[in-house]
């Protein structure tokens, strides 16, 4: 779970890093994905934690040390993502509808987040020069920055 979830990041980002001030005019801006995780926490999922939580400790790391190399860092921590993993836990419960209704009361959009919705507003959000290096938070289809 390290491995892929976070030392994979960790070298893409360093070898994007690389390649962001090799340019002529160095400078860019790295967004890495996180997961809700780092609001929270479910037993057996240590691992994940640990690899999400190194996600968000990495990027606030590389903001401070690389900001005045004009390089930019954020992370996203999206909420649930309807996926294959959503599907095997609605599978795994006694009742699907049971299921929905209880992780749907934790989410203020009441359901998991479409996946093809994922990132839009992020993409705008951090696109933006004057948030660079601001922590927020998004929940279902709202932001929180401050």
């Amino acid at each position: 779970m390290l491995s892929i979830n976070l030392r994979s990041a960790f070298l893409l980002t360093q070898l994007a890093c690389r390649r962001m001030l090799a340019q002529e005019r160095p400078g860019g801006s790295v967004v890495n994905i996180a997961s809700v995780h780092t609001a929270g926490a479910l037993p057996a999922s240590v691992a994940y934690d640990a690899a999400t939580w190194g996600m968000i400790g990495m990027t606030k790391s590389l903001a401070v040390e690389l900001a005045d190399r004009n390089l930019r860092f954020n992370a996203v921590s999206p909420g649930l993502v309807a996926t294959r993993i959503w599907e095997d836990v609605k599978n795994a419960a006694p009742s699907h509808a049971e299921c929905e209704a209880h992780f749907g009361s934790n989410i203020p959009i009441g359901r998991p987040i479409d996946r093809c919705r994922r990132g839009g507003r992020a993409r705008g959000l951090f696109a933006l020069r004057p948030l660079a290096g601001v922590l927020g938070h998004a929940h279902g289809d709202r932001a929180v920055v401050g």
